[in-house]
């Protein structure tokens, strides 16, 4: 009778450790879609803060404004191409990857690693076609206003 007894016990362990098991795997499955689902609202809210800040601004002719954004992190570099125009000048030689995804003409904001949404903001006219900065929380930018455009460059301290 005992041996019957502790076959049943060691059976029940097993399913028990199973069913742990099972729960532990798909916790863990879930809070990493979880925070993949986070950094992929994250930065759509930094699309949309940039696009207003572009928006307000770019109306306003010579009115340059100094912003600050907060990004993600896990990033180390941030670029932003021109939207107006740009025809790839040294893009292409200087940044490859960064080129082929900016010709397919779906983004223009780009964060080194990739980020997995495609950004563009739209009305953005950089200078000098390009411009990329260290992802150090915040980032500081300065917009200025044309009547058309918003002239975007990294804010120099």
């Amino acid at each position: 009778m005992r041996n019957a007894q502790a076959v049943q016990t060691i059976f029940i362990y097993i399913v028990s450790a199973a069913i742990f098991l099972t729960i532990l795997l798909f916790g863990y499955q879930a809070i990493n879609s979880l925070l993949s689902s986070t950094e992929d609202i994250v930065l759509a809210e930094l699309e949309q803060s940039i696009t207003k800040e572009v928006e307000r601004i770019r109306i306003v002719n010579k009115r340059s404004v100094p912003v600050t954004f907060r990004i993600p992190e896990g990033y180390d570099e941030f670029c932003i191409v021109d939207s107006t125009g740009y025809t790839s000048g040294s893009l292409q030689a200087d940044k490859p990857q960064l080129y082929r995804a900016w010709k397919t003409g779906t983004e223009n904001v780009f964060f080194t690693p990739k980020q997995p949404v495609a950004m563009r903001i739209e009305h953005v006219e950089i200078p000098t076609g390009y411009f990329c900065i260290n992802a150090e929380n915040p980032i500081e930018l300065r917009i200025e206003g044309t009547g058309r455009t918003a002239k975007i460059s990294p804010e120099v301290a």
